[in-house]
């Protein structure tokens, strides 16, 4: 059990269901991005030395590892990025990175059983 009070990874477990998180559509990607409230990324920005506080700042920024900055925080660098790799991204095997995957190493056994979307989902 993890210090959250969950199981934590691996989920290898004999004649127990695991249960794991697909990432969502490309649609409800583009969505999220949408609704994203960046402010919490702009103060982590600035606490590590960027002069970051705005999207358009964020968008606009070229110094240092800019584009992974814009990952972070720049709505039209995310949605490009989502948009070019969507076919790598979004099939059959996008499972969240925290979900537990098999096959299990001693016996071969398909893990997770049940999966569901659980990864940048609106509701």
């Amino acid at each position: 059990i993890s210090k959250f009070s969950n199981l934590a990874s691996p989920g290898t477990a004999k004649n127990v269901l695991t249960v794991g998180a697909s990432i969502t559509t490309h649609e409800n990607m583009m969505e999220a991005i949408d609704r994203t409230n960046f402010d919490s990324i702009f103060s982590q920005l600035k606490n590590a030395g960027y002069q970051i506080g705005t999207i358009q700042e964020c968008c606009a920024y070229s110094g240092f590892n800019a584009a992974n900055i814009k990952m972070l925080c720049c709505p039209t660098t995310m949605k490009q990025f989502y948009t070019t790799y969507k076919e790598k991204i979004y099939n059959e095997f996008s499972l969240s990175d925290f979900t537990s995957k098999g096959p299990v190493p001693a016996d071969k056994r398909i893990k997770p059983e049940v999966v569901a979307p659980g990864m940048k989902v609106i509701s």
